[in-house]
């Protein structure tokens, strides 16, 4: 079912369900009314004709006489009177123009303590007549035994209770119409956004990632979207234009070692004698290497990317970490002429993957070194903050251009292209260690300045010792 045809469901349902209460109270109201009044005012009618009766008693022909002005003079509710003899079981006077014949019951006391009864009676007449009845003796206690009884046609109550049930009915049925017309234009109008921007999605394609929706002024929850939308669509942009980055860069990349594996190839094939085979076979070498260190590095950034937490975790001591490749580097280092100085700290624990970690840590003071001069130092320091680990590599090396500093950790980024190919670098590294920090629940930063070296510095969440 389309979202439209249920809102139109909806609120004419809601509609109907307030109508039919307001109508239905509105009804039990007014007849709740009509036959309260009814009732008071056939027990008015009742004590006036006891009235009448005590006050004429004595003198039949003027009690007669007064009875039936008083029930013929009653033309809205049509009326009748008796009075009966309960000792010798006879009527005394009848007055019943409507129903005359229909009065062949004898009038039975049912109140409790001498007090008046009522009763309904359905009769027929010619037509037919719901009439209710008040019986009771008269007060006076020398008349006990004569009973008075006032009947009152219902009918037009009825009439006027059934009437408005009609009127009623008919509003409701012109407020379903109106309320099916009015849903739909109310689900119309309320979804003319939404089709405005489905409308503008279906034209926006991968190469036109530009394009934004039309944002509306007002804060309403389509205006939320439309800014929702646009912001997902400059996320999409940007990482388009990041994957055609790295596609360019990657293409780039894998050309140069590839052009000059097939340099080297071409001289080993015109090679004179076995030592230039040697060293063209030992230069093709190094470029498969170079080309197989970029596709691994290539290959876990992908690998990375697809994860939003590491394969494995558990709790690794960060100092444990530095002792796995702590000889690796120190040999390193040595080679370079540089110092290698690590200040270990035993409650730097936090909850990750140990070989994610190690290639953290390696990546980062493998730059250190190999853009630091010799003679210099490279300091790592471990230490523990209120709930994270902090990891700290600095270099007394060549430094990162000010400009440079925001895109270091961008893939096949090199703030010096020439001598970072000669160090052996992809460009991949940092990029690399920005992942492994992200899928750790951390973050990595740098401050550097041209010639006095860098400090990377990686903030991860701690974890107490036996966690």
């Amino acid at each position: 079912m389309k979202l439209r045809t249920r809102l139109v469901a909806w609120y004419s349902g809601v509609f109907l369900a307030s109508s039919a209460a307001l109508v239905t109270a509105m009804y039990a109201v007014v007849a709740h009314k009509l036959r309260n009044d009814f009732r008071h005012y056939l027990e008015d009618e009742y004590a006036e004709a006891c009235r009448i009766t005590r006050d004429a008693l004595n003198d039949w022909t003027e009690l007669r006489r007064d009875v039936e002005v008083e029930v013929e003079g009653n033309r809205y509710f049509p009326m009748s009177y008796r009075l009966y003899d309960a000792r010798q079981g006879s009527e005394l006077i009848v007055v019943a123009p409507k129903w005359r014949e229909a009065l062949d019951y004898r009038p039975e006391l049912g109140g409790r303590g001498g007090q008046p009864s009522r009763t309904e009676r359905q009769l027929r007449d010619g037509a037919t007549h719901l009439v209710h009845f008040v019986t009771g003796p008269l007060d006076d206690a020398e008349s006990r035994h004569l009973i008075v009884e006032v009947g009152m046609s219902y009918t037009r109550v009825y009439k006027r209770l059934h009437s408005l049930r009609e009127v009623l009915l008919f509003a409701l049925v012109v407020g379903a119409i109106a309320s099916v017309v009015g849903g739909w234009f109310l689900a119309s109008r309320s979804l003319r956004p939404i089709d405005t921007v489905a409308s503008a999605l279906e034209h926006i394609e991968a190469e036109s990632l530009s394009d934004r929706l039309p944002e509306r002024k007002t804060a309403d929850e389509i205006g939320r979207l439309t800014a929702a939308v646009n912001r997902m669509l400059s996320r999409l942009e940007q990482s388009f234009e990041t994957n055609r980055t790295f596609t360019a860069d990657a293409a780039h990349e894998l050309k140069t070692p590839l052009t000059a594996l097939k340099c080297r190839l071409e001289m080993a094939a015109d090679a004179g004698d076995g030592g230039d085979l040697r060293q063209a076979t030992r230069d093709c070498l190094g470029a498969v290497n170079d080309l197989s260190h970029l596709i691994d590095n290539m290959l876990l950034l992908a690998r990375l990317d697809s994860e939003q937490r590491p394969r494995e975790t558990e709790p690794v001591c960060l100092s444990d970490v530095w002792e796995d490749v702590r000889e690796i580097f120190e040999a390193l280092a040595e080679q370079q002429g540089v110092r290698l100085d690590f200040r270990p700290d035993d409650e730097c624990r936090v909850a990750g993957d140990r070989a994610l970690l190690r290639r953290l840590l390696s990546n980062l003071v493998e730059n250190a070194i190999s853009y630091t001069r010799s003679g210099g130092q490279v300091t790592v320091i471990l230490s523990r903050g209120q709930g994270t680990c902090q990891v700290a590599v600095s270099d007394t090396g060549i430094g990162i251009d000010r400009e440079d500093l925001d895109r270091v950790f961008e893939r096949f980024f090199r703030a010096d292209r020439s001598r970072a190919r000669a160090r052996g670098g992809t460009g991949l590294g940092l990029s690399i260690c920005r992942r492994i920090a992200e899928l750790h629940g951390g973050t990595i930063s740098v401050r550097s300045e041209r010639g006095m070296g860098s400090t990377f510095c990686i903030t991860l969440p701690a974890v107490r010792r036996g966690a």
